[in-house]
């Protein structure tokens, strides 16, 4: 068999250097070498149709696996003739190409589209976010409210650290040498930024009531889960005689519930994330006690007012939270900023208080120059035309009947750019409105009095958190957006063959990565687990099961770690697990992730050895533009090839395409090449192995079949020659054959007797007929 395949082979490139000599010539050295090969036995087995029913039936798996085998065969000839050919072309490579091509034109016009709309929402996003001038806001403010904060364990470090550090920082009435100034400049926090209204004090409270286990039953407890509205606070015959009620708005102020400000409730942001379920909630606007210290009162009476808090007792046992909220303007730059810090206390049941400070910042000006609105207009012609070309292609599709295609990565992403986009320009339109009502209201502080004003600073609260909450969305739509346009972009490296290398790649290793992580993710998840048991108790990072898997993530990939603080507790069980960790997961399992890949790209790129690099599809393209007008259009090249035979020579091509620039020719050709070589690419070993293979198996099963139509056929003659009979039955056979031929000559004798006798009768009778007559006459 394998000199077979060998003689076969030899005969393929025997023809190949026959068609190279003569380029002009007849085709058919071409077309003797491949139907040699497939052609012949593939119709012959297709076309056997027997008419008589004992001619043998070849089976239908038979038939198509003989001619699935003939047509490997004759495709890797094929290949084989045309790779080794410098003048031959075959039709479908050079159509391949010009749809490549095409395909690949459009998929370059679209990244740069999409590079150019990423670039303009990322700078509109920078422009109208200004996150320099933010972080140069809260980095101070958020050094001085940082002063003994974590160290706060109690109420009463509580008080201290508000008369110490947040009084100061936000009620400064006098310059840095000591000299007071004027109430319009009152409260100054940091030189450059002002507070605006009053500092807004919320407290939410839990219910106590007796223990509900059996065991602590006689025990007072106060359920987190359960908030109380009921006023509070010792009464005011019962206070020192040191406090000063005359700084009071109204009696028990700050110890009732004063439903009357608002009835939008809010949520506080938790100390961390993943210990949220574990701290008290706060309270909606029907349990939520609030007090407010007003910027222009004299800084004498906000210490009474925070002292007259102290000596009712207003943080107890039931407290649950307490937030103090400032609005801080700082007018400094092309547009003012309003800031609103929050400082949040969860008192804890477990008897500590942990607390967090946030920032939020948002401007009061939409734009900041010209060149920021003019990004926003260009960004709102791109969102446009992306809009209109999505809504084309889905048209266009459904009048196509392949609404399905819209289905496919690319086109969902596409879909979730333009929604993302049009939800940005939404949330900002609904931002810059409520920051006009958040500037009246600002205007109304800077100019009213009595009433008016006091109405104002409770408004400036609501209105500004109603502008943050949008903001907030806007913030996160941006982000995600910026995301996607990356790997929207990400999808379009298709269009350029380097580049598709790395997509590639991704692709194939994800089955080989999606069945690793099967394994990974349990074991990880597991030594997060085993960690938060063994570490928890005396290590933050590990305290909750979120935690400990973060803190597990970046071991792993910083590979850093406090090995004293891990072993400070069960020194044998800390150091078993760091150490089966760190061999399992840091140095096994990621290089483990890293040699699938790395496998996949060698084999990626060994099988596109000859693809163009990215300077190399600029410079066609730029060419291509600059020589449009002679540029042969791609459709009318795929018409001529319609009307040519399924191979060709170059000089043909080019004759039926006279029209076509010399370049553009020598571009269309060496691609065709380059396509039928880049078939067999990196793996010419197999090739050459799978051919030889597709021949020999071809030729054996196609003399088989001929072998068994031959003894069909023998056997078919054999039962169809006479058998030899003894001499005795031969001549008995004569014997009765002259008998009946004897008997059947006699029976004709006496029939032509009777009808001589029948005929000389009637001649008798007409003599004497006409001897009467004449008797008579005469």
């Amino acid at each position: 068999r394998l000199d077979r395949g060998a003689a076969l082979g030899a005969m393929v490139l025997h023809e190949v250097q026959d068609a190279e000599h003569d380029v002009h010539g007849d085709r058919s050295k071409l077309k003797s070498s491949t139907s040699s090969l497939s052609g012949a036995p593939a119709q012959y087995i297709s076309n056997s149709s027997f008419s008589s029913a004992k001619q043998i039936q070849t089976s239908e798996s038979e038939r198509k696996v003989i001619a699935e085998c003939t047509e490997q065969a004759y495709r890797m000839s094929k290949q084989v003739v045309l790779g080794h050919n410098t003048v031959l072309l075959q039709r479908i490579h050079v159509q391949s190409v010009l749809h490549e091509t095409r395909k690949s034109m459009r998929g370059c016009v679209m990244m740069l589209l999409t590079l150019v709309f990423f670039v303009l929402y990322t700078t509109s996003s920078y422009l109208h976010e200004e996150i320099v001038k933010g972080f140069l806001m809260h980095v101070p403010l958020q050094d001085a409210l940082l002063e003994d904060l974590p160290e706060i364990l109690s109420i009463e470090d509580v008080w201290s650290w508000m008369e110490r550090v947040y009084i100061p920082t936000f009620f400064r009435q006098t310059d840095m040498y000591g000299e007071p100034l004027s109430p319009d400049e009152w409260s100054r926090v940091l030189h450059y930024s002002q507070l605006q209204g009053s500092v807004r004090l919320s407290q939410a409270r839990s219910i106590k009531t007796f223990c509900e286990d059996e065991i602590t039953a006689h025990l007072l407890c106060y359920p987190q889960t359960e908030p109380s509205s009921e006023p509070f606070g010792l009464p005011w015959d019962s206070l020192p005689a040191g406090v000063n009620l005359s700084a009071i708005t109204f009696q028990d102020e700050g110890f009732i519930v004063q439903s009357s400000e608002s009835s939008r409730g809010r949520r506080l942001r938790p100390l961390r994330e993943e210990m949220f379920r574990w701290m008290p909630p706060a309270g909606s606007e029907s349990t939520t006690f609030r007090f407010y210290l007003d910027r222009l009162s004299p800084l004498q009476e906000i210490r009474q007012r925070l002292q007259y808090l102290r000596a009712r007792r207003w943080l107890d046992a039931q407290t649950t939270q307490l937030q103090l909220e400032a609005l801080v303007l700082n007018p400094e730059g092309d547009r003012p900023k309003i800031d609103k810090v929050k400082v949040t206390f969860y008192f804890s049941r477990g008897g500590g208080i942990f607390s967090t400070l946030r920032f939020q910042s948002v401007s009061l000006k939409p734009w900041k120059n010209s060149l920021s609105l003019t990004i926003d207009i260009l960004f709102l012609i791109m969102l446009v035309t992306f809009t209109v070309l999505t809504f084309h292609g889905l048209i266009g599709d459904a009048r196509r009947g392949e609404v399905k295609s819209q289905l496919q990565l690319a086109n969902v992403a596409a879909w979730i750019n333009v929604g993302l986009s049009w939800a940005s320009v939404g949330l900002f339109h609904i931002q810059n409105t409520l920051g006009e009502d958040v500037v009246g209201i600002l205007e109304t502080l800077a100019s009213a009095e009595g009433e008016e004003y006091h109405r104002a600073k409770h408004d400036i609260h609501e209105a500004t958190e109603g502008m943050l909450v949008f903001s907030s969305w806007f913030h996160t739509v941006s982000t995600y957006m910026v995301l996607l346009l990356m790997a929207r972009s990400f999808l379009y490296l298709e269009c350029q063959p380097r580049l598709a290398l790395v997509l590639k790649t991704l692709k194939v290793a994800s089955v080989d990565l999606m069945h690793f992580f099967l394994i990974l993710m349990p074991t990880f998840v597991a030594y997060g687990i085993a960690g938060m048991c063994i570490f928890g108790k005396h290590v933050d990072e590990f305290s909750s099961i979120h935690r400990a898997i973060g803190t597990c993530f970046k071991i792993a990939i910083e590979s850093e770690f406090d090995w004293v603080k891990l072993t400070s507790e069960f020194t044998f069980t800390a150091a078993s697990w760091v150490w089966t960790y760190v061999l399992l997961i840091v140095l096994i399992m990621l290089n483990m992730v890293l040699a699938i890949i790395m496998d996949v790209y060698t084999e990626v790129r060994s099988e596109n050895t000859q693809v163009e690099p990215i300077w190399g599809s600029i410079a066609f393209a730029m060419k291509r533009l600059w020589s449009r007008r002679q540029w042969v259009p791609t459709e009318v090249v795929l018409e001529c090839l319609e009307e040519m035979p399924e191979v060709f020579t170059t000089t043909e091509l080019q004759m039926a395409l006279l029209e076509m620039p010399d370049w553009q020719f020598e571009w269309l050709k060496t691609a065709a090449r380059a396509k039928v070589q880049s078939l067999s690419a990196g793996q010419d070993e197999q090739f050459r192995m799978q051919m030889l293979a597709a021949m020999i198996v071809s030729s054996d099963m196609s003399q088989k079949s001929l072998l068994r139509m031959l003894q069909h056929r023998e056997k078919t003659e054999e039962e169809e020659r006479p058998k030899a009979r003894p001499d005795e039955v031969c001549y008995e056979d004569i014997v009765q054959s002259m008998a009946v031929q004897n008997h059947w000559m006699m029976n004709v004798q006496e029939q032509l007797d009777q009808i001589r006798m029948i005929q000389r009768g009637a001649t008798i009778s007409s003599a004497a007929a006409a001897a009467a007559s004449k008797l008579a006459s005469s």
